[in-house]
């Protein structure tokens, strides 16, 4: 074998090496982001449903109090909430997922109203017993 054949044979190897390796890196980084939206949607979503049971546990306690019992929550709202709600007695929340909107909600023993921000950030939640009802807002 020439020295010549044996140069392009090991040029060729090395070329078929770096290859493989970048399709393989390729797969794994598309893998890591297709993974990595999907833990930011269970995150997201997982904060919210946090944060829509502290307000109505809060909201409990501060009713069977009474008026004019008043506290302060402080809550991480996470990016994608759409709407934060007061219906009928339960709290509603829209999210954004990559799946689509989800609401998440959760009754309350008490009728709760009020109005909230749904920004993301820190946010200081304020709730408020006014006798027959509980205002919540920020």
């Amino acid at each position: 074998m020439k020295k010549r054949d044996r140069k392009a044979q090991v040029s060729m190897e090395y070329m078929i090496v770096i290859g493989f390796v970048t399709f393989v890196v390729l797969v794994l980084l598309i893998q890591s982001f297709f993974y990595r939206r999907q833990v930011e949607n269970q995150v997201s979503t997982t904060q919210g449903e946090q944060i829509v049971k502290s307000i109505i546990d809060t909201s409990e306690q501060v009713y069977y109090v009474g008026k004019p019992t008043k506290t302060t929550l402080k809550v991480s709202m996470p990016d994608g909430i759409q709407s934060l709600d007061f219906v009928n007695g339960t709290v509603l929340m829209r999210i954004k997922t990559q799946s689509g909107i989800s609401d998440i909600t959760y009754p309350s023993k008490v009728n709760i109203t009020g109005n909230l921000s749904s920004n993301p950030g820190i946010r200081y939640i304020k709730v408020e017993s006014r006798g027959t009802y509980v205002w919540v807002y920020t």
